[in-house]
């Protein structure tokens, strides 16, 4: 048996999918109700091989591991590439105009399967009228897409192939920024840092206020990654040079994106060894977030409170931050992303493992590993997740 690199890709997000379930697992959930009226069971040995890159799953396969996974059947579109696939998926849509109509529509709705079907399909329009300019634009948005799914490495190989091709300066620059995006996704902060500043080279003369900001919030924001990833001191200059990137263009900012980035920057202060600091602005952005309606953005404050008091060795004030953290995942649960709820486990886990409650860390771990397979960034908290794990385990 052969493999191809679509195969591959496939078996790699299968394999990731699958998280910590056995081949068993997976195979008898397979075969019973109601997985089993959705499509066709797989045996053991075909997901082995599929995993492995030897063999691509049918149509009906992929559906019925589509719902097992709770994953949309699109997320396999683009590594599967097989045309039976794509044809049973395709919208019909007759020229270009409709298909960037209809993209807008899936990408305000923020349903990146159905975009990034509109997308294969918009490409295979634009190849057909041998659109040069046309064909770029849909592989750039097909990446995008493919990034919200959560399948950077996908997304990192169409942007690296379009810096390689005549791309125009405003399109390249989006380019550069889409793939810090995607590398910070892949936990490649220190490289994400280095795309923004190539991203904003390729800015024409005159260009919007709000473009050149968006740019600047990025390089805040992969800073803040790096302080967290990094188990040693950050450097203080580091930290002072994304205070003064925040501070050159917070003012002009308002609502949940001003918020957002205030939270940020009440979490540099830490790294500064400003814990007080850090903690009470933190405090009074949880509850502005609260009186905003905004729970992701109260749980993202709180999280962060529990993180530097942990960081701090104040193990009772972490633990009362992460419990009101906990509260909202109860109450907010369907409105939070994947994302923030392994986060905030993994924070309440590494509390429980260091006041050496194992029943309360393992609990978390496992809700971890049920979130684990839907996250879209390899964020640091991925990082303390895999310590933890080995951690338990040994012990």
């Amino acid at each position: 048996m052969s493999t191809t690199r679509n195969s591959l890709l496939l078996g790699a997000e299968l394999r990731r999918l699958r998280g910590g379930r056995s081949l068993r697992e997976i195979a008898k959930l397979s075969r019973q109700a109601p997985f089993n009226q959705l499509g066709a069971p797989i045996s053991i040995a075909t997901l082995s091989q599929a995993e492995r890159g030897y063999v691509e799953p049918t149509l009906d396969t992929l559906a019925t591991l589509a719902a097992v996974y709770s994953v949309p059947v699109c997320r396999f579109v683009e590594l599967t590439r097989s045309k039976r696939f794509v044809q049973q998926l395709e919208p019909t849509l007759d020229d270009l105009a409709q298909a960037e109509e209809r993209f807008e529509q899936e990408a305000k709705a923020s349903d990146w399967s159905a975009a990034l079907t509109v997308a294969l399909h918009a490409e295979q329009l634009a190849a057909e009228a041998d659109d040069t300019q046309a064909l770029c634009d849909w592989r750039f948005w097909r990446a995008a897409c493919l990034h919200y799914l959560g399948l950077n490495e996908a997304a990192i190989d169409i942007l690296e192939s379009l810096l390689h091709r005549d791309v125009p300066t405003a399109r390249l620059s989006q380019v550069f920024s889409l793939l810090a995006d995607v590398r910070c996704a892949t936990g490649d902060v220190f490289l994400s840092e280095v795309l923004v500043d190539k991203a904003e080279r390729c800015l024409p003369d005159e260009v919007p206020t709000d473009v050149t900001r968006q740019l600047q919030e990025r390089r805040v924001r992969f800073r803040l990654l790096a302080a967290w990833a990094d188990p040693a001191p950050a450097a203080a200059a580091d930290i002072r040079e994304a205070f003064r990137w925040v501070d050159s263009f917070l003012h002009e900012l308002e609502g949940e994106r001003r918020l957002a980035l205030e939270i940020q920057r009440a979490q540099l202060h830490a790294f500064l060894d400003n814990r007080l600091l850090a903690v009470t602005q933190l405090e009074q952005l949880a509850e502005q977030a609260n009186e905003m309606g905004e729970p992701a953005l109260e749980l993202d404050a709180r999280r962060a409170i529990g993180a530097i008091e942990r960081r701090f060795g104040h193990l009772k004030a972490a633990g009362s931050a992460l419990g009101q953290a906990e509260q909202l995942m109860f109450v907010h649960g369907r409105d939070l992303s994947h994302d923030d709820v392994f986060a905030t486990h993994v924070e309440l886990a590494a509390l429980a493992h260091e006041q050496e409650d194992g029943v309360s860390a393992q609990r978390h771990l496992r809700s971890c590993q049920r979130h684990h397979p839907f996250l879209s960034r390899r964020s640091p908290s991925v990082t303390v997740y895999e310590r933890l794990l080995d951690r338990v385990k040994a012990a």
